[in-house]
């Protein structure tokens, strides 16, 4: 979210965005749209600000990410925060708000073709294991965000993940 943020930005009015921004969350989970609310509403309070700053924004769930401006041209990087005394956990919200924004993605950029509509995503996980209800709850996220238009497939470490579903077909 934050970074289609900032390309829109730059593509719109890059004169007021003069600055590159490290973006640091602590967890590698896609916002929610109200998280997506904070994060367009904090982007645009950027605008004609003078680098190098950090800010904030704080999220209703009490996480938070840190935006640092440097000098330069309007774009983006991610990171997050993995510390040691503090594993990161496998968050089944966050994994499908990911799912969410790919087929949202995908539908929009295949609008109007022609062609079989094939969305594929290699999931590589810090979680060397991946349920496979959390893979069924995926596409259905993905059969419910395209209007059943795209066609989804799962890799796991670049490996197909058959579900259920195609063992028929």
């Amino acid at each position: 979210m934050f970074l289609d943020g900032v390309r829109r930005l730059a593509a719109t009015n890059p004169s007021q965005y003069p600055f590159s921004l490290e973006i640091i969350y602590p967890h590698d989970n896609t916002v929610t749209p109200e998280q997506e609310k904070a994060v367009l509403e904090c982007l645009g309070s950027l605008a004609g600000r003078k680098p190098p700053f950090t800010t904030t924004v704080t999220f209703s769930d009490g996480s938070a990410a840190r935006l640092t401006a440097r000098p330069g041209s309007c774009r983006a990087f991610g990171t997050r925060l993995v510390g040691f005394n503090e594993p990161e956990r496998f968050s089944v919200q966050g994994f499908l708000n990911k799912v969410r924004e790919k087929a949202e993605r995908a539908v929009k950029q295949m609008a109007g073709q022609s062609c079989a509509k094939v969305l594929v995503l290699n999931i590589n996980t810090p979680w060397a294991e991946l349920a496979l209800k959390h893979l069924e709850a995926a596409e259905q996220v993905i059969d419910k965000s395209s209007n059943g238009t795209l066609r989804s497939y799962f890799l796991h470490y670049y490996e197909l993940v058959n579900l259920h579903k195609r063992d028929s077909e």
